[in-house]
Parts: structure tokens; C-alpha cells; sequence
């Protein structure tokens, strides 16, 4: 049968969005989505009247660079990758407030160190993210044994204490460059009041 359910959403009581592995090279037909639903759910549910049938790639990219001379680029122009744990976002701002504190000190101290560092800091975090995001996606992917044994294993890494740490960082909670582009606006706003 093709595809492993990955997702089966509720939309509200009458849709559902199902996202499924597909390893072909066509679209998928209302047929395979039904022998998807019947073969991997005990759910019983008809399929009927899609509002779109589809294939969707994920990408994975990583900019060489976040700074080229007066260039400066951040969140999805610098990275893309899954959209597994949910980091584009968290990502992306990120990388706006450490360029924001990054171009203040440049103006305010007519120098550029923090923008020299800018880059380097925010690519280590988007190589992390690449990284977590890839293996959420591949691991969400598995079957059989293996698949018990990822089912298994995030049990025991979601619980306390080890979960509230990884919660810490998927959600980016403890990002240094952040934290110190945040105390560096602080500071920046208490000397200029």
C-alpha cells in the first residue's frame, strides 16, 4: 500500500487534512488516498470531494552567508527547511531582532562588530534547525520496528525534566545570540532616554 500517515488533522467535524508519505511520481488520485486511509487508519472514514490533491517537497537550504558587503538577508531568504517542530518563525525573528541590534550598534558606535558577528551566530542557529527539522521529518517517515522504537523514545524524551529542555529548544527559548542582541536594545534605549 502506498504512503505512512503522518498527519490526520481535524479541520472541524467534516474535514480532515491527511498528510501522508507518496513515493511516486504522480499525484496522488482520490483512490490512493482511500487505500491510504483504509490500509494505515482504523477510522472507517470515506474519502470524498478533495479540495486539493498533491505532492509537496520539502526543501532544505542554507544561505553560504547572511552578510555580503552592504547586503544584509535573514529568516526564510537565509534558511528554509521542514516545516517539522514548527521553528521558521521562532527562526526568523530571531534573526530580525539580532540584525536590528546588530545595525543600532553600527549607527550608534559607527562600527560594525556586532554586524561581522551577526552572520556567524544566526547561520550556527539555522544550521541547528536544519539539522533538528531534517531528522523530525525523516524519523516522522519511519515503519515497523524502528517506528515503535522513535514512538517509544519520544515518550521518554518528553517527559519531565528532558522535556521541558527540548521544548527550551525547539522553541528557541534559549538562543544567546537573541538574548544578547535583546540586552544590547535595552542597554542602547536606556543610554538614548
Amino acid at each position: 500500500a502506498p504512503g505512512n500517515i503522518f498527519s490526520n488533522s481535524p479541520r472541524n467535524a467534516r474535514r480532515k487534512k491527511v498528510v501522508a508519505r507518496w513515493d511516486r511520481s504522480a499525484d496522488p488520485t482520490l483512490a490512493d488516498i482511500q487505500e491510504i486511509m483504509d490500509t494505515h487508519t482504523a477510522l472507517g472514514l470515506t474519502v470524498h470531494t478533495p479540495s486539493w490533491l498533491g505532492q509537496f517537497h520539502i526543501h532544505q537550504r542554507i544561505a553560504a552567508t547572511m552578510s555580503s558587503g552592504p547586503v544584509l538577508i535573514a529568516g526564510d531568504a537565509a534558511h528554509i527547511h521542514s516545516p517539522a517542530g514548527g521553528q521558521g518563525l521562532n527562526t526568523g525573528v530571531g534573526d530580525a531582532l539580532v540584525l536590528g541590534a546588530a545595525l543600532a550598534d553600527a549607527v550608534r558606535n559607527c562600527r560594525g562588530v556586532a554586524l561581522a558577528a551577526y552572520s556567524r551566530s544566526r547561520l550556527r542557529m539555522a544550521r541547528r534547525v536544519l539539522r533538528d527539522t531534517d531528522m523530525l521529518t525523516r524519523s516522522s517517515s519511519l515503519s515497523g520496528a524502528v517506528a515503535t522504537a522513535r514512538d517509544v523514545t519520544t515518550r521518554i524524551l518528553t517527559a519531565e525534566p528532558i522535556g521541558s529542555a527540548l521544548v527550551g529548544r525547539v522553541a528557541q527559548i534559549r538562543d544567546r545570540s537573541r538574548d544578547q542582541a535583546v540586552a544590547a536594545l535595552r542597554n542602547a534605549q536606556q543610554i538614548s532616554t
